[in-house]
């Protein structure tokens, strides 16, 4: 589902999760930490995608998706 086709109320949920999980992380707007927002941002889309509508799992799904990644080596 691409962005466009989530509704306002969808979106606001959506960017909640990401403002939170990028503050659990004290990420800023700053180019270093970009790399790291934009795969915070790819995991809640993706989970979002699939249907998700609660702010929590969303947030979940961007913190095992970012554990994950450090398990594999994945850089930040």
């Amino acid at each position: 589902m691409p962005i466009k086709e989530l509704t306002p109320a969808e979106m606001r949920i959506v960017l909640l999760a990401n403002e939170r999980v990028c503050g659990a992380f004290n990420l800023t707007d700053q180019d270093t930490d970009l790399p790291m927002r934009s795969r915070i941002s790819a995991f809640i889309l993706e989970c979002a995608k699939g249907g998700e509508r609660e702010v929590q799992k969303l947030i979940d799904s961007a913190l095992i998706g970012i554990e994950k990644d450090k398990r594999q080596g994945a850089p930040n």
